[in-house]
């Protein structure tokens, strides 16, 4: 929207002179008829958007359950809503899966401490592959245990 096509109709309709179209147009290196639209307030903002239901309508309550309940990828629930009737594309229930998750609220984290040796973590890693620096090729079943014991710090 051009605010000086509107202060020159403005400053026109102020001083109660006709409005000439095209000669206003011609001055504000405009067409004549946005100039006639910004004087009758036919503005792209005045301007209903048409409302049209989304193809994905129907499916958002199925989408929604998968992503909930199942933690489903966009590409799952495409495929699975496509095999159900589903005509659209994936670039659309890609956005609405994308928009739904960042909706949601995100679930907190609570960190809570133990007593010394009561919390431990265990990983387990089988058939690593080791060289040697003689080229020697070793398979090795690693085990790792790490107890915590997190420790107070004293503020002084």
């Amino acid at each position: 929207m051009r605010k000086d096509v509107l202060k020159e109709i403005e400053r026109l309709r102020v001083m109660d002179i006709k409005i000439n179209f095209t000669e206003l147009g011609r001055k504000m290196n405009c067409d004549p008829r946005t100039a006639k639209k910004y004087y009758l307030g036919e503005t792209k903002m005045d301007r209903k958007k048409a409302t049209k239901e989304s193809i994905l309508t129907e499916y958002k309550s199925v989408i929604e359950d998968k992503v909930d309940n199942c933690s489903a990828t966009a590409t799952g629930i495409y495929e699975f809503i496509k095999n159900k009737g589903y005509a659209g594309k994936y670039g659309l229930v890609k956005k609405y899966v994308r928009e739904y998750k960042n909706n949601q609220t995100k679930k907190a984290t609570m960190r809570f401490e133990t007593t010394p040796g009561l919390q431990a973590q265990v990983d387990w890693k089988e058939r690593k592959k080791l060289i040697s620096k003689h080229g020697e090729i070793f398979e090795i079943n690693v085990f790792l245990y790490v107890l915590f014991w997190v420790t107070q710090e004293l503020n002084t």
